[in-house]
């Protein structure tokens, strides 16, 4: 069962997630920048309601965290998100993510964002000095087909292998649409998404999980 008709649950459903015996809570707050408190209550509230319809259901738990550790108001409240499900005692994964790349791009995910701004030529701006990292949607729902095969309580940090700069990103989505980005650059302090990854991903192979493309070949994928 999946709860949520976003982007990460559609991508989820695309790939068969929904067949597994778990309740997937996909239905919470999806943009970084939220700093609303109703929001936030409602996936709290949400959250709450799923877990005891997964205890009666006796399935685990699929949660979706951030990756991210800072003192933003959404990463607060994802931290609280988790101090829930492990206090429910419930069988579970939460799974942090950085940002994520799948079908059914919307402008709230990194990618999604500059594909809007360059195919509509609107001025945007670039970190020039800003790193992040990307997980294909594809390779989190396989990480759950093997997880779900033998689930244990677990808390796992996933992202791709590695960080790609902003920039760079930028200039993979021109080359794909063909169209020149109108953005300026922006001189900031450097600005790294690190990701420490657990399990590494020679752990992740060694569980039958195959790498993530190259970004090349992830925005060649899905634009």
């Amino acid at each position: 069962m999946i709860i949520g008709n976003g982007f990460l649950a559609k991508n989820l459903r695309y790939h068969n997630i929904d067949a597994l015996p778990l309740v997937v809570f996909a239905s919470g707050v999806g943009n970084s920048s939220c700093d609303s408190v109703q929001e936030f209550e409602r996936e709290v509230s949400l959250l709450i309601e799923k877990i005891a319809l997964a205890k009666k259901l006796d399935q685990p738990v699929i949660y979706f965290s951030t990756i991210a550790d800072t003192k933003l108001p959404y990463v607060m409240h994802k931290k609280n998100c988790e101090k829930i499900i492990h206090q429910s005692k419930i069988r579970h994964c939460i799974i942090r993510c950085p940002q994520l790349i799948g079908r059914y791009l919307n402008d709230y995910h990194l990618v999604g964002y500059f594909r809007h701004q360059i195919l509509n030529h609107l001025k945007f701006q670039v970190f020039t000095k800003a790193e992040r990292n990307i997980l294909d949607v594809e390779c989190l729902a396989n990480f759950i087909k093997l997880w779900a095969a033998n689930p244990k309580y677990a808390t796992v940090n996933l992202g791709g292998e590695k960080n790609i700069k902003v920039i760079e990103l930028v200039a993979l989505i021109e080359q794909q649409v063909n169209i020149e980005a109108d953005y300026e650059g922006i001189e900031s302090p450097l600005s790294v998404y690190i990701v420490e990854q657990s399990p590494s991903w020679k752990e992740l192979e060694e569980f039958g999980l195959d790498r993530q493309a190259p970004y090349k070949e992830l925005i060649s994928k899905y634009l």
